[in-house]
């Protein structure tokens, strides 16, 4: 899927652009069952599969939802523009392992990676 993205936006990609695909499908990768996302070069792919009530058995909730895939949508937005992953386990940019790794999240940048984001922003 990710390969696919980094070869369709390969012909509209300037300096500045970046593109993360969204998707319902579980992600996998070599050796793992799953993947919350992935990151390539300007493209990243995101999935919410594992954050939906039916899949986690969880009582349906639009705003967990949300916030979950907005902290992973941070994270890969990060790897897009090539920042470093956070150390910070409460930080949106911190690669994670579980759901309850995510949920331990904020879902604020601190003042550390907004300015690496705008530092980043600055010479596109």
């Amino acid at each position: 899927m990710l390969d696919d993205l980094t070869a369709a936006a390969a012909a509209k990609t300037s300096g500045k652009v970046r593109f993360i695909g969204i998707t319902a499908n579980n992600l996998f990768m070599k050796d793992t069952s799953y993947v919350f996302g992935c990151a390539q070069g300007k493209c990243a792919v995101v999935s919410y599969r594992q954050f939906l009530a039916s899949f986690t058995g969880e009582v349906s909730s639009r705003a967990r939802l949300l916030r979950r895939f907005h902290c992973l949508c941070v994270a890969q937005a990060a790897h897009v523009f090539g920042l470093p992953q956070s150390t910070d386990p409460i930080s949106p940019r911190c690669y994670v392992h579980s759901l309850e790794e995510v949920d331990a999240k904020t879902d604020h940048l601190s003042e550390a990676s907004r300015k690496e984001f705008a530092d980043v922003f600055s010479k596109l």
